[in-house]
Formats: C-alpha cells, sequence, structure tokens
C-alpha cells in the first residue's frame, strides 16, 4: 500500500509540473514566446476604414448649420473650417472627403493635416452643369436638382495620433439670389497598404 501511495504521490506531482510548466508558456511569460506575440502598430497597415461625421466628430466655427442634411455654410457667412484630432492607428490613409453637391454653384474645399493642405478644389455640380433655375422649376429643386453625396479626394497621408485634420470651405454664389453652402457630410480615413 505504501508503494501504491508513492507512485500515487510521485504522479500527482508530475501532472501539477507539468501542468504549470504549461500555463507559463500558454500566459506568454516565456521570453521567447513572447516576442512573435508583441506587434509595432506604427509598421502594421490600418485594417479599418475610419468614418468621421462632420456634425458629430469635427468642432467648427460658429458659422455652419445643418443645411438638407448636411454640414454647410450659413448664407452669407462666406467661409469657415472644421477640425478634429486623429485618434485611430497609426498608419498611412487615402482621405476621402463626402461632399454634398448642388445645382447652384461649386464651392471650394480644402483638406489638410496638422496645417499642411492635402488636396483642395470645387466640388462638381449635382446636376453636371449649373442650372441656376432647375431646369425652369426652381420652386421643386429638391425634386428636380437634388443634391447629390460624391467622394473627393482629400490626399494620401501618414496619419499618427494627435494629428489635426482641417476641413475649409467657402460659400458661392453663380445665381445671384441662391447659393451653394460647401455642404458636407463627413470624411473617411482609407487603410492604404505599401
Amino acid at each position: 500500500m505504501q508503494i501504491l501511495a508513492k507512485f500515487l504521490l510521485l504522479y500527482l506531482s508530475a501532472v501539477f509540473i507539468t501542468s504549470c510548466s504549461d500555463d507559463t508558456s500558454a500566459s506568454g511569460d516565456d521570453t521567447s514566446a513572447s516576442g512573435d506575440d508583441t506587434s509595432d502598430s506604427s509598421s502594421e497597415t490600418p485594417q479599418i476604414t475610419i468614418r468621421l461625421n462632420a456634425f458629430k466628430d469635427f468642432s467648427c466655427t460658429n458659422n455652419w448649420t445643418n443645411r438638407d442634411g448636411g454640414l454647410g455654410l450659413v448664407a452669407n457667412s462666406s467661409e469657415g473650417t472644421c477640425k478634429t484630432t486623429f485618434s485611430g492607428v497609426d498608419g498611412k490613409y487615402k482621405i476621402v472627403f463626402r461632399a454634398q453637391t448642388e445645382f447652384d454653384g461649386t464651392p471650394k474645399y480644402k483638406i489638410s493635416v496638422n496645417g499642411v493642405t492635402t488636396a483642395s478644389g470645387k466640388y462638381p455640380y449635382s446636376t453636371g452643369v449649373l442650372t441656376c433655375d432647375c431646369f425652369g422649376n426652381l420652386n421643386k429643386w429638391r425634386t428636380n436638382c437634388p443634391d447629390v453625396i460624391v467622394d473627393l479626394t482629400g490626399g494620401t497621408v501618414d496619419l499618427v495620433n494627435g494629428d489635426v485634420i482641417q476641413v475649409w470651405g467657402k460659400e458661392v454664389w453663380h445665381c445671384g439670389t441662391h447659393g451653394a453652402y460647401a455642404k458636407w457630410k463627413g470624411v473617411n480615413l482609407v487603410p492604404v497598404s505599401e
């Protein structure tokens, strides 16, 4: 009986030592294993598109308002800026500016990161051409000449946490009594692989 007790004690000790040894390497305490599990996020390509909403994710000068579902300039306020601080995974991103185009003008826009312009230009017309009278029915512009959301390039940049992304817009008055107010919906940051 003593032999059986000693054998059982020896067997349980071996099982205990083996299980402790397995737990150590599985938890990453073994330095040779932890080196493989640790990664430097700055060297990896971010995998998720970041969608920044014009209303929720940007702070703007006081001359922006909700205009037909997009963030647009208050009439006759000329120009304005909105900015946000990048808080995503460091990496290379293509900036996509989500503009809300209009039939009666081509507002100017500029995208910058930390004060450096990455893209600038003019919105296209929602109808393809300037149509001040909305094809003879200005009172029904929402039906006959509706705004159209288009993706405009904002450049491709390396972003790190803390970078400031800025959107600038300038209204235009090609049709005299009604203008185009640099409306926009947001900015998408699309990961770019090297």
